[in-house]
């Protein structure tokens, strides 16, 4: 996983469960994040749509359209919003585990990282990392 953005833990010093503006707890959440720092007054190109800002969901996936944040993954293409799943599953960071992001602008990316986080439902920790260029 990359690390060195920054922070505590090396992944971004924008850490969820202390996101101002985050929507829902800490087990189905989201937060809206601007991402034209990174990619410019357009955003990024999303299969022919310019998106401007990303969903960052608790439960695995970044979403484009709208939020996800229903506990029980489905299929891709089911969700209504066009999506991107590192590890889509039912995470609950209220047991463990934090999400962190960082915008670079001079490289011209976006990293999420979910890091330690636990499974509503189940034992051990996950660690998993978008990014986006």
């Amino acid at each position: 996983m990359n690390s060195g953005l920054g922070g505590a833990e090396g992944f971004g010093i924008n850490a969820f469960s202390t996101a101002p503006d985050r929507i829902g707890g800490l087990d189905d959440g989201r937060t809206e994040r601007d991402i034209t720092d990174a990619f410019g007054p357009s955003g990024i190109n999303d299969f022919g749509t310019n998106d401007t800002s990303i969903f960052i969901n608790t439960n695995g996936l970044i979403t484009f359209a709208g939020p996800e944040t229903a506990f029980s993954p489905s299929t891709i293409d089911s969700n209504g919003s066009p999506s991107v799943a590192p590890f889509w599953s039912d995470v609950d960071i209220s047991q463990g585990g934090e999400i962190y992001w960082d915008v670079d602008v001079g490289l011209g990316a976006v990293a999420i990282t979910w890091s330690e986080v636990v499974s509503y439902h189940g034992t051990g920790l996950n660690s998993f990392q978008l990014a986006l260029s």
